[in-house]
């Protein structure tokens, strides 16, 4: 019978993978070979590789990931999905603040933008900040450090640095969505969490305090330069 590698039976048997590149199907068949000891070589065939990697055929089972919040403000909006299906929420600016543009002077302008909450992750999580594609596309801004990260340690209200790449100065109006968060659990973080066969949901436990850390608020650069 024909034996194939790795890489060819990822290719041939997931759904969604005659979309992927070349570098996503070997990143997902690195990740099966280290989680099942495969070596670099090995050769099965197809119905070999479905038994050996049959965890991999379970159904889907979502991992909601609790997360103490608190609003900065009454009116503070929480982030939330648009769609079902979407990979990160909106975020909403706390406040209004102007962008400047660019200048020779100063180059591009930049602020920070808040957004009006602060949470607490539980260990082995970590969120981003991330640009929204229609107000990179159509009015230039960006987040400067994409993707901004957000520790499971830290306290402080997050806040978006959007950029503005043009030459006009942009103003972020109070509650417009002004940039994405995504929730994602840190593969090799050392906490024993299995996320094979698992998606992850958010569900936001809004509190009035957050527990302490030894870092507390500190943050946008905050551990110094060295």
């Amino acid at each position: 019978m024909d034996t194939c590698t790795l890489e060819e039976f990822v290719l041939k048997t997931f759904k969604g993978a005659e979309k992927a590149t070349k570098d996503e199907i070997q990143n997902f068949a690195d990740f099966i070979r280290e989680k099942y000891s495969f070596k670099e070589d090995e050769r099965h065939t197809i119905g070999e590789w479905k038994t050996l990697t049959v965890e991999l055929a379970k159904p889907v089972e979502t991992i909601n990931c609790r997360i103490d919040v608190v609003k900065i403000n009454e009116d503070s909006k929480l982030p939330a999905f648009s769609r079902d299906g979407d990979a990160c929420m909106d975020c909403f600016a706390d406040k209004e603040v102007t962008i400047p543009g660019f200048t020779l002077e100063k180059g591009l302008g930049r602020a920070l933008v808040p957004l009006g909450f602060k949470l607490a992750l539980p260990k082995g999580w970590e969120a981003l900040i991330r640009p929204r594609s229609g107000l990179a596309l159509k009015e230039g801004l960006t987040i400067l450090n994409s993707p901004g990260t957000i520790d499971e340690n830290y306290r402080g209200e997050l806040g978006a640095i959007v950029c503005n790449t043009t030459a006009k100065e942009y103003v972020v109006k109070k509650g417009e969505r002004i940039c994405q968060l995504a929730i994602r659990p840190i593969y090799g973080s050392g906490h024993n969490i299995d996320f094979t066969n698992k998606s992850c949901g958010v569900i936001w436990n809004e509190v009035t305090e957050l527990d302490k850390t030894n870092r507390g608020e500190g943050g946008f650069g905050s551990s110094g330069k060295n």
